[in-house]
């Protein structure tokens, strides 16, 4: 059996004053929860839910920030990288237009101020290396590292860069002064 269904229209004026509105008035039958409907446990549900979804939360967990080395000295380091220079290592070092090029980019002192090899066409192989600015050097931006890894005309001979670099250019340069290349 269905419920007759109620018009929700204003309340008719009484006769006796119709200036003012009338109050609508609980059926007494109803009982105490005459006023809740079906929409309106809806709507105490949705503001529940809404409520506890925009609860604050608890704070995350905060991390330790890792321990930084600003105590301990600093050497400059070369960042590592898979692949190292091979000139440093060659027999032509001191006279490569090629490593002039790469000594020039890393702002070292020249071994020689006028080279004369020039190493073959296509040759050498240049691996260039970008890494990120440190906290150190943060105005200078990225910094690039040019690696000579492959050169047609490579001869080796060990140490020939460390015996071709004029005295104290490593420490000036900021090296610990026993520094070898790899």
């Amino acid at each position: 059996m269905a419920t007759p269904r109620r018009e929700n229209r204003p309340p008719k004026r009484t006769a006796g004053f119709p200036q003012q509105p009338t109050r609508r008035r609980r059926s007494r039958s109803a009982g105490p929860h005459a006023w809740t409907t079906r929409y309106s446990r809806w709507s105490a549900l949705l503001i529940a839910g809404c409520a506890v979804a925009f609860a604050p939360r608890a704070a995350p967990p905060r991390h330790r920030p890792a321990p930084t080395c600003a105590a301990l000295p600093r050497t400059r380091r070369r960042p590592a990288t898979q692949l190292n220079c091979i000139c440093v290592n060659c027999a032509f070092v001191d006279n490569c237009t090629a490593y002039h090029v790469v000594e020039a980019k890393h702002g070292q002192p020249h071994v020689s101020t006028n080279p004369i090899f020039t190493p073959r066409e296509g040759s050498p192989t240049v691996a260039v290396n970008i890494f990120p600015p440190d906290s150190e050097h943060k105005a200078r931006g990225f910094e690039i590292e040019l690696d000579v890894v492959e050169c047609a005309d490579f001869a080796r001979e060990m140490g020939k860069w460390r015996k071709m670099m004029p005295p104290g250019t490593l420490v000036k340069a900021g090296f610990d002064p026993d520094y070898e290349p790899p």
